[in-house]
Parts: structure tokens; sequence; C-alpha cells
């Protein structure tokens, strides 16, 4: 069912507006069908190849000390809420925690730092993190 709807040219997806998130995302965009043919094992490879970079992402930002969601919660500028298990919280994305902390910080910025992570990935990645797509893949 899901690689008919990938494969069909009248399905097309709409990512909405995430501003804060990338600029890419500024506007909500329609995603459109490429000039290729989904199979059950290019689906595979592609969202294993997703888990993967995601996970290798998500594991940086959380260990780097920079994130307001990191995996160290040893100085003031961390905070972990009541009755939040850091593991239930893994790959997860605390907005409201994270612009608390850059304002504590007097930063500018809403306090979204993930588009740092990215490396080499596209922007979509970030997507995929933001919207909770990894339980998907």
């Amino acid at each position: 069912m899901a690689i008919e709807q990938l494969n069909d040219d009248d399905w097309e997806p709409q990512m909405r507006s995430l501003p804060t998130l990338h600029s890419d995302f500024a506007s909500s965009i329609t995603c459109t069908r490429g000039e290729y043919t989904w199979t059950a094992e290019r689906v595979k490879s592609h969202l294993n190849d997703v888990r993967r970079n995601l996970t290798d992402m998500i594991r940086k930002y959380e260990l780097s000390g920079n994130g307001a969601n990191q995996a160290i919660h040893n100085n003031s500028d961390n905070e972990i809420d009541a009755g939040e298990e850091r593991e239930e919280r893994r790959g997860h994305f605390n907005a409201e925690r994270a612009q608390r902390v850059a304002a504590r910080r007097k930063e500018t910025s809403d306090g979204d730092d993930r588009a740092l992570f990215l490396r080499h990935l596209p922007t979509d990645y970030l997507y995929t993190w933001d919207r909770g797509c990894i339980a998907l893949v």
C-alpha cells in the first residue's frame, strides 16, 4: 500500500511551514514525485539509510554540549523536566525547553540549533526529526 502511494503520480504530500527549523521550511512545500519507481527493496534501503543518518545526527546533537536537549545534564544550563526519563526522550526535541535555555543564555535564536548537525545531509532530515518520524524509520 505504501509503495503504491509513493508511486502514485497524483499523490502530493505537503510539508508544513517550520521557519524556525530551517530557512528551507519558511513556506509550506508540496512534494512531487521524482522520475523513479519505488520498490519494496528501494524503500527498505532508503528507510535504513534515513534511520542510520538520523540516529547518528541525534547522537552527536545530544552529546555535543551545544543543544538544549543534551544527553549530559550536569550544569545549570541543562535541565530535565519533572518526571522525564532520559531514554524516553532520546531524539525528541523540546522547543519550550530550548527557548528557556536560549533566553537564559541571552541568545538571539529560538534555541533550535539542530541544523548545525546536518553535515552533508539534506534539510529534509531535520523535517523528519522534527515531525517525530524517527519511530517510523
